[in-house]
């Protein structure tokens, strides 16, 4: 499972860039080769006792954009997806990222 190491090491980067700042809502994207449940297990357990522990965290599926090896469109997917257009099958362009912090926010005392 290639998920746990990935997660860790996007989480290591993610906390070095925060510091100490307590976190109230971080949002992560997962491409279409990773288990979210396996994701989502590393994320809570290597950020206990972080300034990230509690934070709401809210998951995106991201997919590959992939070009028609037969009438050029690009589109989203997976590896298997069909053209939307004509049917065919396409190449990936632009792979879509095993995981990511896409965005977050700061918690503000109140």
């Amino acid at each position: 499972m290639h998920e746990r190491g990935v997660v860790s090491e996007a989480a290591a980067a993610f906390l070095g860039e925060i510091g100490d700042r307590p976190v109230q809502q971080v949002v992560l994207v997962t491409g279409p080769t990773m288990v979210v449940d396996v994701a989502a297990d590393t994320w809570a357990h290597v950020t206990e006792g972080t300034p990230v522990e509690g934070a709401e965290v809210v998951w995106e599926a991201v997919l590959d954009r992939l070009e028609c090896f037969a009438c050029g469109t690009q589109y989203a997917g997976t590896k298997l997806t069909q053209c939307p257009s004509c049917g065919a099958s396409g190449l990936v362009v632009e792979p879509a990222p095993d995981f990511a912090v896409r965005a977050w926010s700061a918690h503000v005392p109140g």
